[in-house]
């Protein structure tokens, strides 16, 4: 039977006096104290709190019940309430003459924002709160964004940043009292060892957390290492073992209510059961963990379902039920995978918005101490001017602005240094978190099916038949990424040189279109090339080329099947203007002023669900200018676009 957490509360009638404060302080800690051990209480400890700080205008006591009741909302997972309440109590009288309360606000606004898969304002959130808590020398707080960002990175599988994050908690973790801080972090590194497939050192990291919780009866936290206690026994082909640990996992989140550890649990059951061939219950246990995400609207936790119910229909030998949920997994994969891409880079902007803006201040703080240092050398150089001769004045003003200069000379160097190696690190940082999302998708099906073919399995032709051109095009996808990638990147970090020449256009129209016929011919679009054989532009060959085929290619990308694409070309007063016209999606006004900055990044879908790096116009953009040419682009929604490129026609011409 779940051990269930009760509150004694004053009652009405109760005669407040001096001690008041000490009884609405007391009762915020202990709503804090249940958010591990009993979070459905929290909202009936700060209702109390918030009704007693009302009574005799208590402030303090009124904002941090407000916070609580945020908590309350948070752990039944309403993070859109919460996040509402927070900013309400952020705009009371007297919020900020808290810092306690300050940054752990922040801190849950972060967690809030992770569950609605907002991860740039969620990590943006917690970097703020870390500061504030560092700020303040607030350990206690520290350790717990550390550990929360570490987790954020963990869920976001990125293992090396969550490393890092998990590793500076733990280095301060006998600094810290607080035993439910200390036992999260410890299942959270266990859980990281278990991703990282090192369940030996998992197993030291769960045993510990779990048993510290125990202890200390939070019942939420305990629940957590038990069914990741579970889930290293399912890896480890011990499901009777991992049962045990998951049963005893469902007595302390049926005690708690939270919704996302029921549904983390159900679907460890899943897995387990299935491991032991009951595939019944595996199936409705999966069901309801499905359920429970789909009510959060968590599509990873959607894609792990749907992923799971495709092992167990294809165990009950269900082809195809299990292609079905196949299907659904994948189409989910592809999903997360583009959101995953564009997270990766919005949070990289949102750390190195965060980073200038911090840097800004900092260049501010240092100028407003040298202007003071400043005032102190005028005034003190008056007092010497006094009592000294001329001479020596002079000669120490002049070596004051010999100094001066060249201190700004190494200052001016050092930024521009400082700013070559910023933009080196965004680019490289950039290239890499695109290349790993959008190597992921083909490769993950690519092993699915060759894993069903080493199988021998009976149904893997008809995996195959089914996945197999779908398959070839994510690998046709894939090939056209990767020379975009390499060429922007080799651009980007080492600079281009150009080897210009003359080049036929016609020839390169026609060979571009012929790499892109089944694309072409699978969309059903009318191409018309009405390009002269005698037209040339003298630019670089290479550069040209790949020029030519992401304008074609985003042309056919955006173009409605049974649309119509125009190239033409035309030599004029030594330019030559070459125009891609297609009668497609066309673009908002907003998205066509963005659309030509080479500094921001911009990727969507096409008509077909194609999807893209956003990387093709920042490459075409790159490689125009270095061929002393221009491009613009003319855009109507619904429309479709006009993108024209001039470059120079011969050699010494424009």
């Amino acid at each position: 039977m779940a051990h269930q957490h009760t509150v004694a509360l004053p009652h009405s009638g109760f005669q407040w006096g001096p001690e008041d404060i000490v009884r609405i302080d007391s009762l915020n800690q202990i709503a804090e104290q249940l958010r591990y051990s009993g979070p459905k209480n929290i909202k009936q400890v700060a209702l109390e709190a918030l009704k007693l700080s009302e009574a005799i205008d208590y402030n303090k006591g009124r904002l941090f019940a407000h916070y609580h009741s945020a908590v309350y909302e948070l752990y039944q997972g309403n993070w859109e309430q919460a996040l509402s309440i927070h900013k309400r109590n952020m705009e009371r009288p007297g919020f900020y003459d808290f810092p306690e309360l300050v940054l752990k606000t922040y801190n849950d606004m972060a967690q809030a924002h992770f569950i609605n898969s907002d991860y740039p304002k969620s990590y943006g959130d917690f970097l703020v709160a870390l500061e504030h808590a560092e700020a303040s020398g607030n350990l206690s707080q520290q350790f717990r964004i550390r550990s929360n960002l570490g987790t954020m990175f963990l869920l976001l599988k990125d293992f090396d940043e969550a490393g890092i994050h998990y590793g500076r908690a733990e280095s301060i973790l006998d600094q810290v009292e607080d035993s439910q801080l200390q036992s999260v972090l410890l299942v959270n590194i266990g859980v990281l060892h278990i991703e990282r497939k090192d369940y030996e050192g998992a197993l030291p990291y769960l045993m510990k957390g779990t048993a510290l919780s125990a202890n200390r009866q939070e019942t939420n936290i305990a629940a957590f290492g038990q069914l990741t206690l579970g889930r290293l026994h399912t890896y480890q082909g011990d499901y009777e073992k991992a049962m045990t640990h998951l049963n005893l996992a469902s007595i302390g989140y049926t005690a708690s209510g939270d919704k996302k550890g029921l549904a983390d649990l159900a679907y460890g059951m899943g897995a387990a059961q299935l491991g032991l061939g009951e595939y019944e219950k595996a199936r409705k246990q999966i069901l309801k963990s499905l359920a429970l995400f789909k009510a959060f609207s968590l599509k990873s936790g959607m894609e792990r379902c749907y992923r799971m119910l495709y092992k167990i229909a294809k165990a009950e030998n269900a082809p195809a039920a299990s292609l079905g949920y196949l299907e659904l997994a994948e189409a989910y994969s592809d999903s997360i995978a583009i959101e995953q891409n564009k997270n990766n880079l919005a949070m990289l902007r949102t750390k190195l918005a965060y980073e200038n803006e911090k840097e800004l201040l900092r260049r501010q703080d240092e100028e407003f101490i040298e202007k003071q240092n400043a005032y102190i050398r005028v005034i003190t150089a008056g007092m010497v001017i006094s009592l000294c001769f001329a001479l020596l004045i002079h000669h120490q003003g002049k070596r004051n602005r010999k100094m001066n200069l060249m201190l700004a000379e190494k200052t001016k160097a050092l930024t521009e240094r400082e700013i070559g190696l910023e933009k080196t690190n965004r680019t490289k940082d950039k290239l890499f978190s695109i290349i790993g999302h959008d190597l992921r998708g083909p490769i993950l099906s690519l092993k699915e099916l060759v894993g069903l073919s080493l199988e021998e399995d009976p149904n893997g032709n008809l995996y195959f038949k089914r996945f197999g051109p779908d398959l070839n095009t994510k690998l046709g996808h894939l090939q056209f990424t990767l020379d975009n990638l390499l060429n922007w990147g080799q651009n980007q970090m080492q600079g281009a040189i150009t080897r210009p020449r003359e080049v036929p256009i016609k020839t390169q129209i026609d060979h571009i279109l012929d790499f892109f016929l089944e694309k072409i011919e699978r969309k059903n679009i009318k191409v018309c090339s009405n390009v002269a054989e005698e037209t040339t532009v003298y630019a670089d060959e290479d550069h040209f080329r790949i020029l030519l085929r992401n304008l074609i290619s985003n042309a056919i990308k955006f173009t409605h099947p049974g649309g119509n694409i125009e190239v033409r070309a035309q030599q004029k007063y030594g330019k030559t203007t070459i125009e891609v016209k297609d009668d497609g999606l066309g673009m908002k006004p907003d998205v066509l002023q963005r659309i030509l900055n080479s500094q921001e990044h911009i990727s969507t879908v096409g008509t077909n669900m194609e999807k893209g790096t956003g990387l093709g116009l920042l490459l075409c953009t790159d490689m125009v200018q270095q061929n002393k040419g221009e491009i613009t682009v003319a855009s109507k929604p619904g429309q479709g676009s006009i993108f024209k490129v001039s470059l120079p026609s011969k050699k010494g011409a424009g």
